[in-house]
């Protein structure tokens, strides 16, 4: 059965992630290397959402200009990732977080203190036309399993083009009942950008949740997963989309500004929840950091120490243009075909038995 075959193949897998990381820990005390699992291709579904028009300036500073009013379609509905295929094995999602939260250091005053919200979509003129349903918050739109949308420089505060930097130190996704890890439960990244080159897969950090508070709040971190440039594969999508950043601005707080239209492809990876922490070892999710967080352990906890989460995160080398796809993914195993056969024989002879008792 596909069962026992993915469990084949997760184990190599993990073997050799295994080796990787001894080779990348000789030289690295707190700081582990990440086993990822590159995603190889997405299908996506369609989901319920709503359609809606609005009007706004452009943002200040940015390719669109706030002298100019632009209507926006938002097309309503959704696309949902309804599996995965990986490393030879198929994903699905099977869960979506019970809370997502973006922590900033609002005494950080290297830049605006700006939402950035990316869209697929089309500009003809003064028209914007994208697809999906407007969404209200960066948190709901990280909720939502969607690839129409999702969240443009996440951690720089600084170097954004025209200005699009959210400043967050420290994304959150916290699952209030906890989650066992193990190898067939993962997490998944979701970016915007090259393979390779300049505008490549951004850098990220994370680590599990080792422990929340009363209010969901994380009180512990197992080690910090380190992900450098230029990860994942570029064609999930097609081999580019389309997209147009909206922000909020002194004169918008609607993030509703339309400020940089870019034409990337995208790619993802997965990783195991027992390369986060050990297997059988109950969990609440994960957070997100950007690469030059220096912190670990409790001094992930405190996202306004400079010392550990420095203020001037550069788009170059710590952007990461996350996509809304934020759930607990699951290895899904079906039996194969000639174990379809089997099952079907199997019942076949029941039926026949039944029939001559009767």
């Amino acid at each position: 059965m596909a069962v026992g075959n993915s469990v084949v193949r997760l184990a190599k897998q993990r073997v050799a992630r295994c080796l990787l990381a001894a080779v990348a820990l000789a030289g690295m005390s707190s700081v582990a290397s990440a086993g990822l699992i590159n995603v190889d291709a997405i299908t996506t579904g369609t989901g319920i959402g709503v359609a809606s028009t609005t009007t706004a300036p452009g943002g200040v500073g940015s390719l669109f200009g706030p002298n100019k009013t632009y209507t926006l379609n938002f097309a309503g509905g959704v696309a949902p990732i309804t599996s995965i295929s990986a490393g030879g094995n198929t994903y699905t999602i099977v869960k979506p977080a019970d809370t997502i939260t973006i922590r900033a250091n609002q005494s950080n005053h290297n830049a605006p203190d700006r939402g950035v919200l990316f869209y697929q979509g089309s500009v003809t003129g003064n028209t914007i036309n994208l697809k999906g349903t407007r969404q209200n918050s960066l948190s709901d739109a990280l909720k939502t399993n969607d690839v129409y949308v999702g969240v443009d420089n996440l951690f720089t505060n600084k170097g954004g083009f025209y200005g699009d930097n959210v400043r967050s130190e420290r994304l959150d996704v916290v699952f209030s009942s906890g989650i066992t890890a193990s190898a067939s439960k993962v997490f998944g990244v979701f970016d915007r950008g090259y393979q390779n080159g300049f505008n490549s897969h951004d850098p990220f950090k994370i680590a599990a949740i080792t422990s929340v508070d009363a209010n969901g709040n994380p009180t512990g971190y197992g080690q910090l997963i380190s992900v450098a440039k230029g990860w994942g594969q570029t064609s999930l999508l097609g081999s580019a989309i389309t997209t147009i950043d909206l922000r909020n601005d002194p004169h918008n707080p609607n993030l509703t500004s339309p400020t940089t239209l870019l034409v990337q492809p995208v790619g993802g990876v997965l990783i195991s929840t027992d390369d986060l922490a050990g297997a059988g070892t109950t969990i609440y999710g994960y957070s997100l950091f950007a690469y030059d967080v220096t912190g670990t352990g409790n001094q992930l906890l405190d996202w306004t120490n400079k010392n550990y989460f420095p203020p001037n995160t550069n788009h170059v080398t710590n952007g990461l243009d996350l996509l809304s796809i934020t759930g607990l993914i699951e290895l899904h195993a079906v039996p194969e075909p000639a174990s379809l056969s089997m099952l079907g024989l199997g019942a076949g002879a029941m039926l026949m038995r039944r029939r001559r008792r009767a």
